[in-house]
């Protein structure tokens, strides 16, 4: 039966190697691969700590897993508590980032409509100068267009009406 009248979809070859464990070198080989798994195995029992420079992905598991197998009960259980401690400081963290961002966001959109209701009522202040036929100087513009407290502005706004110059408005 072929894999394509099987079900079985993907596996299209087996590799085996054949090693000589006593003869393995003493250096890590550097590229993934049947040398590296044979190599793990020979001198996994020398190793103190998992090297630092092995990349994550199944070699780092599998040397982390026999580290474990050779805890005590008693230092497993510190492993454990150690791991879980990690584990509950990250996602203390992670709540934190994220609330932060959400009344980062918050704050933000407050602080937008403030700065919105402000400008309207700037347009609404240069609109009404405009239509009570009142001209403005540059410095009165620019004087309208840096404000930024509200009540300022709402006051002026009142007094257009019935203004006969800008001054009598922005005093």
């Amino acid at each position: 039966m072929s894999e394509h009248t099987s079900a079985n979809r993907g596996l299209l070859q087996v590799q085996y190697a054949f090693l000589e464990l006593p003869k393995m070198p003493d250096r890590r080989p550097e590229v993934p691969g049947a040398d590296l798994w044979a190599w793990l195995f020979v001198h996994a029992t020398e190793l103190t700590e998992v090297p630092a420079d092995l990349t994550p992905g199944p070699y780092r598991d599998a040397l982390e897993l026999a580290n474990k197998a050779k805890f005590t009960l008693t230092e497993l259980a510190a492993y454990e508590k150690a791991r879980d401690e990690i584990r509950q400081v990250l996602e203390i963290a992670d709540a934190r980032w994220a609330e932060g961002k959400i009344e980062g966001k918050i704050e933000g959109k407050i602080e937008g409509k403030i700065e919105g209701k402000i400008e309207g009522k700037r347009e609404t202040l240069v609109r009404l100068f405009v239509r009570a036929g009142i001209g403005l100087t540059d410095t009165e513009r620019a004087r309208i267009d840096t404000c930024m407290d509200a009540e300022t502005l709402d006051g002026w706004i009142d007094k257009v009406f019935g203004a006969k110059t800008a001054a009598e408005v922005l005093s």
